[in-house]
């Protein structure tokens, strides 16, 4: 049980960094699964015949019917990215990533203005995170204020400088702006 937790848990462990989820709990059901083979190996060996006891078995069975009530409770949180990340910082609100997945979700319904607090939140709390600079880089520049997304495209380059969409978005503002030049001169 104790090997099966371990040997699940490294990919990850953080020893090796991959991507988010050091941040999301769910890659830890699988490795929990050794725990509790380990636990229920601990307590054949401590009462082999503690299962035959009827105490026992409605221990189980409650803690069975606990789970499934907090699952039944926690479910409506995982309708959608929104109602997901919203939940999220209500219980921790100091959380850069669930302010990043929030204003993305909201981004992607066409919530701008919704979306650019949680993107400036998570640069508040990450001004490295290089996806959050990024995206309200994006939300800025769509919103009109282009003089202001240029310097959050470039501190992500900064920071990743292989991040293409950074690189991507950074191209396109220049040329907006000279765009916009353009058309103020020939008037």
């Amino acid at each position: 049980g104790w090997l099966w937790f371990v040997l699940a848990l490294l990919p990850m462990s953080g020893l090796v960094t991959i991507g988010g989820q050091a941040y999301a709990d769910r890659w830890t059901y699988l490795p929990h699964v050794g725990l509790i083979v380990m636990g229920l190996a601990w307590v054949a060996d401590l009462w082999p015949c503690a299962w035959e006891k009827s105490s026992v078995r409605a221990g189980a069975v409650a803690v069975l019917v606990l789970c499934a009530i907090s699952t039944w409770q926690n479910l409506g949180y995982w309708r959608n990215s929104e109602t997901l990340f919203t939940r999220a910082l209500e219980l921790e609100p100091h959380n850069f990533m669930a302010h990043t997945n929030l204003g993305r979700a909201l981004d992607q319904k066409g919530e701008l203005t919704r979306a650019a607090p949680h993107f400036a939140r998570a640069v508040e709390l990450n001004p490295t995170y290089p996806i959050a600079l990024n995206n309200l880089g994006t939300v800025l520049a769509r919103t009109g204020r282009l003089a202001e997304a240029g310097p959050y495209f470039e501190k992500a380059l900064a920071i990743q400088p292989g991040f293409s969409q950074a690189r991507q978005n950074l191209g396109l503002l220049h040329r907006l702006l000279e765009q916009r030049r353009s058309a103020q001169l020939v008037k």
